[in-house]
């Protein structure tokens, strides 16, 4: 319960030296009888903070009403349970917000003073970091950290009801339990069922060959449920030509990489102007082309699209992730300034070939922050939406309403970029648990319309009979602390509502190449004919950390639109760690696994049949077998990493961790199957820690 009692001191210290620099008025102080005292002498008591209220023009009814309600607080941190201490603490916070949101942030800034010495909260040392920069004469809409964006939000919590308590949760190490998930009828949400899907729809051709939408296929596909290695999806037709579709992923540029930067640094980020030496290991210069604790320079980006741009491709998907990873140090002008360069170096080697981008949690200025489209705070996000809406009609990439979308859904938008085929582009920012707007009325699972607007685009496809595909950044599932439960529960409700309608889903985020399976009824059975849909999360770009950059293509079905096979392409960068930028020669990149060569022998999957739901169903049963099975899958997510973890013959929970990875699409299906098979992860939310570098994996050890 240390650091929400020290959360407590936050709030009740927020009288000190500095308290009387910014009191407005002298004489108001002395009105008061307020004495000044050094900060030394400030003890954590409530009779100090009417001193505040003195300073800040407090009536004298409201001065008795915050030493009453601080005094209740001081006692809770001493009697009750973290739970409560965090919400009582978030009510301050609520409370000061609501009188000026000044006083909400000089009580944080209070905690960083009390805790600069504590290394070990990195969360708050990052935090805190942020907040030395905070002035409190600047507008809060001008000021670039994200901390402007928790008051805010807080101010609009329950604090003391469900907000509060996904909020103590989440983000401040676990201080409640997990609440129970909302239990919502969802299919109020989704008009009713237009059409099914058989490839045509009034004789209108789709795609580009003719399905005939006859009984026998229907029959056929029927007696076909259940059967191993069937494919079974309504329609298909595997001897359709395919074409070749490239999927990029987290690029996270670093425009300042220096070369002769040390890459062992002291902080976040290695590889730049301001890192500095780690004196307890060996000096090493930053590579030509990144390290392990480093973003990417921009001459990897350009090897990277570069090599990938050899080949010819219907569009580009990219899912996400330009800026760097240190959103506690960057401006608003750097975050543009990394989206138009990364953009503009993609439109410069696919000059003829569209890329269809999201956002990422990183894409957002303040970071992973996005209020509700509706939201009074719309404006604090609003310039770096237009930019990007601005930077794909400038590229010809997104244009007439599709781009009239990005704007109102706050990064959202559609395209068709083959006959019969839509492209579903979704913020999910809006279901992140770092965005602190999420947690306003976290018992509405949809409160920025984004999945309204998924719903909107999915019920059109489905009336029109086209195939839909999704993509964004954050995939909803895989591990139980990126998404939140309630936004998580519905997104993938409505997946399976429009599962006849959907053939592919793309995330990014994990920096991994990995994959998880959705099954039918919140995977209440995981069975083969239970398996849905398959979310594919492509590789990262940039190496941090403990990874090779990579990115895959599909070969797609040109009638059904489904995957008939992917590709993973890497570069191998470390025998460039010690060698100068002269000597280090460009990038081999190459074949790094196909899908269907490498899991032909866990799988027997049919040559002619799709890489659906069904064969990484397979694919994730096998990580429960022989455990090569599993190394072979670290080692594929990792692209041939020397740092790949490692997977010994009777590491149970190594394997039975991919297992609940691969085959959880939401946080609470990752719990419930973790819990099922005995594997607890290693600060699961812990001590937490911004910015989140990628997500924590670490298995504990008994």
């Amino acid at each position: 319960m240390l650091w929400v009692s020290y959360l407590f001191l936050a709030i009740t210290h927020i009288v000190g030296a500095e308290s009387f620099e910014t009191c407005p008025n002298a004489e108001l102080q002395r009105a008061h009888g307020v004495q000044k005292r050094e900060p030394a002498q400030i003890s954590p008591t409530v009779e100090y903070y009417s001193d505040l209220n003195a300073c800040s023009g407090y009536s004298h009814s409201q001065n008795q009403y915050f030493n009453d309600w601080f005094n209740s607080i001081y006692e809770d941190t001493k009697q009750k349970t973290k739970c409560a201490v965090c919400k009582r603490s978030l009510q301050g916070l609520n409370e000061l917000a609501k009188h000026e949101q000044s006083l909400a942030l000089r009580a944080i800034h209070r905690l960083c003073r009390a805790r600069r010495k504590q290394a070990r909260f990195s969360f708050l040392n990052d935090l805190c970091h942020n907040v030395q920069q905070y002035n409190a004469k600047r507008p809060l809409v001008d000021h670039f950290s994200f901390l402007p964006d928790f008051i805010n939000a807080i101010s609009e919590m329950d604090t003391q009801g469900l907000d509060g308590e996904y909020l103590c949760y989440t983000i401040f190490a676990e201080a409640c339990p997990k609440p129970v998930t909302p239990l919502i009828n969802y299919s109020k949400y989704w008009p009713a069922k237009q059409s099914k899907w058989t490839g045509m729809e009034n004789g209108n051709q789709i795609g580009n060959s003719l399905i005939p939408a006859n009984d026998n296929n229907d029959n056929n596909n029927n007696n076909n449920q259940g059967k191993a290695g069937v494919y079974t999806g309504a329609g298909s037709n595997p001897t359709a030509q395919t074409f070749k579709v490239l999927h990029l992923s987290d690029v996270h540029l670093s425009l300042n990489y220096t070369e002769h930067a040390p890459v062992n640094c002291l902080g976040l980020m290695c590889c730049v102007p301001d890192s500095f030496q780690n004196p307890f290991e060996p000096y090493l210069e930053a590579p030509r082309f990144g390290h392990w604790r480093c973003d990417s320079p921009p001459q990897l980006l350009d090897s990277a699209v570069g090599e990938s741009a050899r080949q010819k491709y219907a569009f580009v998907l990219f899912t996400g992730d330009m800026v760097d990873h240190n959103p506690a140090l960057i401006t608003r002008k750097n975050t543009m300034l990394q989206e138009e360069y990364t953009l503009t170096r993609m439109k410069n080697y696919f000059p003829n070939t569209a890329v269809y981008p999201v956002l990422g949690n990183h894409d957002s200025f303040p970071y992973s922050q996005e209020p509700p489209p509706l939201s009074k705070f719309r404006s604090r996000t609003a310039r770096n939406i237009n930019h990007m809406q601005a930077l794909l009609a400038k590229f010809n990439w997104v244009t007439g309403e599709g781009n009239k979308q990005i704007r109102f859904t706050h990064g959202g938008y559609t395209v068709e970029p083959v006959e019969g085929l839509k492209i579903i582009s979704l913020n999910s920012n809006y279901w992140y648990k770092w965005n602190f707007y999420n947690y306003i009325d976290i018992a509405d699972p949809d409160k920025s319309g984004t999945i309204k607007f998924l719903i909107k685009e999915l019920a059109d496809c489905e009336r029109r009979g086209i195939k839909a595909w999704v993509q964004a950044h954050i995939s909803p599932g895989g591990l139980s602390t990126e998404a939140l439960p309630p936004q998580a529960s519905f997104l993938t409700a409505t997946l399976e509502r429009y599962s006849d309608t959907i053939a592919g889903l793309f995330f990014g985020h994990t920096h991994c190449d990995e994959f998880t399976v959705m099954y039918a009824n919140n995977a209440a059975q995981k069975r083969e004919e239970d398996a849905l849909h398959v979310f594919n999360i492509g590789p990262s770009i940039t190496p941090f950390s403990d990874y090779n950059p990579g990115w895959r293509h599909y070969e797609v079905n040109s009638n059904t639109f489904e995957i008939m096979e992917q590709i993973t392409t890497f570069a191998d960068i470390e025998p460039g760690f010690n060698l100068s930028w002269e000597e280090t020669a460009d990038l081999n990149w190459r074949q790094l696994y196909s899908a269907r060569e490498t899991y032909q022998s866990v799988t027997n999957w049919p040559a002619n049949q799709p890489l659906n739901a069904k064969f990484w169903h397979r694919v994730a049963k096998s990580f429960l077998g022989d455990f090569h099975h599993a190394q072979d899958f670290l080692k594929f997510s990792h692209r041939n990493s020397s740092r790949t973890p490692k997977c010994g013959e009777d590491d149970y929970k190594r394997k039975a961790e991919l297992y609940c990875y691969s085959t959880s699409a939401t946080p609470d299906q990752v719990i419930r199957c973790n819990l099922e098979f005995d594997v607890a992860i290693q600060s699961m939310f812990g001590i937490p820690r911004f910015p989140m570098p990628k997500p924590v994996r670490f298995i504990a050890q008994n």
